[in-house]
């Protein structure tokens, strides 16, 4: 398995995109053999590492003692599981009588342990990311798509739960057959492929071909394009499953580097706001929530409504520009630029103004 970054200035979206809130951040489904204590200790413990790697974007360096405390009783982070069957061809591999395990972590402890263990936090709102993916199983080559029924799109679909990411497919119509070949998207043409994601309005796009070897492995190139840089990985995997997670995996490093918040040291930085548009008791609360469950957010405080404005101050856990570059992602508070009233003081000129958008 090897990675190959190749930094290439291109303009990959041309329209207005927009993140999407992801759920299901503290879930996790392992496969396991029976019901018993042991084998539901040991998914635990896996379970409890994918969600880590799910919040932070990262995985969970060896190094660190207070995750490696949590991992000895990982199960006891618990909220709830569940047992499931599985069904005939769903995976892989799996052995006749195997079941899912579904867990779901406590949030708050979670959190806690991202905080101890000095990890990366990254919010629900992630940049969506366009996937073309072309795969040759050995009998027929095909793009992925949501009504493709093939274990490259089961791939897809499962990668990004482990992974957190808000994926969109392409509707593989006459549009994009004739913009985006087949043979062009196989071939890793950049533009045509950055010409055919303008009409996606997506934050980032991914684009592959993986095909089986003749040894029976899946290899795999891929690309992908965020802010103008593209970058390049190839893998050799087992399994198609593990080819297209490798995808996903360095996929969402690329963004989490860009947009999770890396622990510091540093105290916290204060902003203050002046939001317009909160016309109601329904649009302050839901403002103010939306604030509060930002990662970014360390506290949200209300210091003046006046008519449909709201001024609040903000403790940040990152930088003002990445709290600006978080809420460009969904645009529910849109930044504005602000007509200075006659009677204002030079003193409220230093605030950012935004419109509530929602």
């Amino acid at each position: 398995m090897k990675s190959v970054l190749l930094v290439v200035l291109f303009a990959v979206i041309a329209m207005p995109s927009y993140g999407k809130s992801v759920g299901n951040l503290y879930d996790a489904k392992i496969l396991v053999s029976d019901q018993s204590q042991s084998a539901r200790q040991e998914a635990a413990r896996a379970g409890l590492l994918e969600v880590l790697q799910k919040v932070s974007g990262f995985a969970v360096p060896a190094d660190r003692a207070a995750i490696n405390k949590a991992l000895t009783i990982a199960d006891q982070y618990l909220y709830q599981f569940s047992y499931a069957t599985v069904e005939n061809g769903q995976l892989a591999g799996a052995l006749p009588g195997s079941l899912w395990l579904t867990m779901q972590f406590e949030g708050k402890s979670i959190q806690g342990l991202i905080k101890r263990g000095k990890l990366p936090r990254w919010g629900a709102n992630r940049p969506s990311i366009l996937v073309w993916m072309a795969i040759d199983d050995g009998t027929k080559r095909l793009i992925m798509s949501d009504g493709v029924d093939h274990l490259g799109q089961k791939a897809l679909q499962s990668g990004a739960l482990k992974r957190g990411l808000p994926l969109i497919y392409p509707l593989n119509d006459l549009d994009d057959s004739m913009t985006l070949p087949i043979e062009q998207l196989w071939g890793m043409f950049d533009e045509p492929i950055v010409q055919a994601s303008k009409r996606y309005g997506a934050e980032s796009v991914l684009a592959s071909r993986i095909y089986k070897t003749t040894g029976g492995k899946w290899k795999g190139q891929w690309s992908f394009y965020l802010k103008g840089v593209k970058q390049n990985f190839v893998f050799e995997t087992i399994s198609l499953e593990q080819q297209v997670l490798e995808g996903l995996t360095a996929s969402a490093q690329v963004l989490a580097n860009s947009f999770a918040l890396k622990p510091s040291n540093q105290d916290a930085s204060s902003l203050s706001i002046q939001i317009s548009a909160v016309r109601s008791l329904s649009d302050y609360a839901k403002v103010t929530q939306y604030l509060e469950k930002m990662a970014i957010t360390k506290q949200v405080a209300v210091m003046k409504v006046n008519k449909d404005r709201l001024f609040m101050s903000l403790q940040l856990n990152g930088t003002v520009k990445q709290l600006k570059q978080t809420l460009a992602l969904d645009r529910k508070l849109v930044p504005i630029k602000h007509k200075i009233e006659e009677n204002e003081e030079p003193g409220s000129f230093d605030i950012e103004y935004f419109k509530w958008n929602l």
